[in-house]
């Protein structure tokens, strides 16, 4: 077996280069590839009706202010589901302080308002990440 140690000649087109002439073929990322990207990966944190609104805003909105939506920290709905259940405190991760003290104090609305809470957890959540989105669109 012999195995050729010199040098490659860098004059002599080689097989990877003779295919160069040929356009790349990896995808550009452009602005609707990236706006469904987003849409795709954050489907499950807005209602549908809002992720309507949000693309039409994003594909109109400059490919160099993109990076002001990926920014965004958005709640999981399925996450605030369970912080209700178990905790109770989902309103303090949607930026709802004083229902949140105030439900704890009153001891969750004895019981009631944990209750209620538990079934509306995943509506407020969407809600309130439409919100932020909203707010994050309208200064872009």
């Amino acid at each position: 077996m012999n195995i050729d140690l010199s040098k490659p000649d860098l004059n002599k087109p080689d097989n990877n280069q003779a295919n160069s002439n040929k356009p790349d073929s990896t995808p550009q990322l452009t602005e609707k590839y990236k706006v469904d990207m987003f849409i795709g990966l954050n489907a499950e944190n807005f209602h549908p009706h809002d992720l309507m609104i949000i693309k039409d805003k994003l594909e109109k909105m400059n490919d160099d202010k993109f990076f002001l939506i990926q920014g965004v920290e958005l709640q999981k709905p399925s996450t605030i589901f369970l912080i209700a259940i178990i905790l109770g405190w989902e309103r303090f991760w949607l930026d709802d302080v004083g229902l949140g003290i105030l439900k704890i104090v009153t001891f969750y609305g004895c019981f009631i308002w944990w209750l209620v809470d538990i079934f509306s957890a995943k509506d407020r959540a969407k809600k309130h990440n439409f919100a932020k989105m909203s707010k994050v669109l309208s200064m872009a």
